[in-house]
């Protein structure tokens, strides 16, 4: 056994635990005889008090009683907290007995299954359920009725590549545009043809045009009144709207590189991309144009803004919706819509009709930008881009 000084015992006394012990001699002899036997280090000394006996504890044994300490301590504070789930779990089994027993007095039913939560396609699905199950069909009736209720599930019910029988018999070429041609046929999109819309020639410009564009100025704009008037007169109300703010903020004759026929026929074919949303639609965005326009205009003094910036930004007023397909980002997001897939959840519409407008004009007929440097584009590309992305109101 490993001993230590007397002098080192007396030091060790500071670090480990010790109690003194009043014995008697012969105590103390026989607690000195066995002192390697119990590993105690035992020193005695006398004092007015006759002889004491101190026991100086080991050092292994002080961290043992430690950690037996600690393990109590963490059982205890385990043990109070499966106590508190199970409480828990019997306060939420509770509230939910008094939520069904409420819910069913409200209905007057005796059991309610959730559905008052139910959306309206899983409405639907139950009813065609409860329909499936409640009379004798044939089999080829009940795989139609099936399929029907399945692809209402599915959300994807453009889709020819979940029918079998369709999917096998067309090219993929094919089935993308029937897919195309399907939601245009859903949506509804505005379909004046480009040789009705004549191209308007600003050194002579008709009174009907005047008159027209007379309100353009005033706050009181109404962008329903506009696009409704200017369809009765046969006018494209992008394209006219869009020059005529191009020539009060002087942009055409400083940026002399825009190709303005090509731009004329780009908001008409614009106009023909918006479809006849209850909201997102033509004349929602005659009055965003109108409001930037007169924005500008009144803030001129102190904002300062560069030609190019002006266009920018008077361009983008007219595309900042282009495409929408009446729904909102969140709606695309939880139905894992494809827009969603594309631009990973973020921005999605706003992303989406950058990416239209650009892709639009990528037409050599409608680039009307085609002789812009790759500064001057990089410029412009970036301020439109900047502008329709701060339209995402969530950000």
């Amino acid at each position: 056994m490993f001993t230590l000084k007397r002098e080192d015992q007396i030091e060790m006394l500071s670090y480990v635990a010790y109690s003194n012990l009043s014995i008697t001699e012969s105590a103390c002899a026989w607690v000195q005889n066995h002192a390697d036997t119990w590993r105690l280090w035992v020193i005695d000394r006398t004092d007015g008090h006759g002889p004491r006996l101190q026991v100086v504890l080991p050092v292994s044994l002080v961290a043992l009683f430690l950690a037996l300490l600690v393990a109590v301590i963490l059982l205890a504070i385990v043990a109070h907290q499966i106590r508190q789930r199970r409480r828990m779990r019997k306060i939420n089994i509770e509230l939910e007995t008094q939520n069904k027993q409420l819910l069913t007095a409200l209905m007057g039913t005796e059991t309610v299954e959730g559905e008052l939560l139910d959306t309206p396609v899983e409405s639907v699905i139950g009813i065609l359920k409860t329909f499936l199950q409640g009379k004798v069909w044939t089999e080829q009736e009940k795989l139609q009725l099936e399929f029907v209720i399945g692809m209402i599930a599915s959300r994807k019910l453009f889709r020819f590549d979940d029918n079998p029988e369709v999917s096998e018999s067309l090219e993929k070429d094919v089935k993308e545009y029937l897919y195309d041609q399907i939601l245009q046929k859903t949506y509804s999109v505005h379909t004046i043809p480009t040789d009705n819309v004549d191209v308007i020639e600003w050194d002579e410009l008709q009174q009907t045009d005047l008159a027209l564009l007379s309100m353009t100025g005033a706050w009181s704009f109404s962008g329903v009144d506009f696009v409704t008037q200017c369809e009765e007169a046969g006018k494209n109300p992008f394209e006219l709207l869009l020059m005529h703010f191009l020539r009060e903020h002087s942009v055409l004759d400083t940026l002399t590189t825009i190709n303005v026929p090509k731009l004329q026929q780009y908001m008409v074919a614009t106009y023909m991309m918006y479809k006849d949303n209850p909201y997102h639609n033509t004349r929602h965005v005659c009055d965003v144009a109108q409001a930037v326009h007169w924005m500008i205009l009144a803030c001129d003094n102190v904002m300062q803004l560069q030609p190019l910036e002006r266009f920018a930004l008077l361009f983008a007023s007219f595309i900042h919706d282009m495409s929408h397909p009446g729904v909102n980002n969140n709606f695309l997001i939880a139905t894992r819509d494809d827009l969603a897939q594309t631009y990973n959840d973020i921005s999605v519409l706003e992303s989406m009709h950058v990416s239209s407008a650009f892709k639009l004009m990528a037409q050599p007929a409608l680039n009307f930008i085609a002789d812009f440097s790759p500064h001057k584009y990089k410029e412009f590309r970036s301020l439109v881009v900047t502008a329709i992305l701060a339209t995402d109101m969530a950000k």
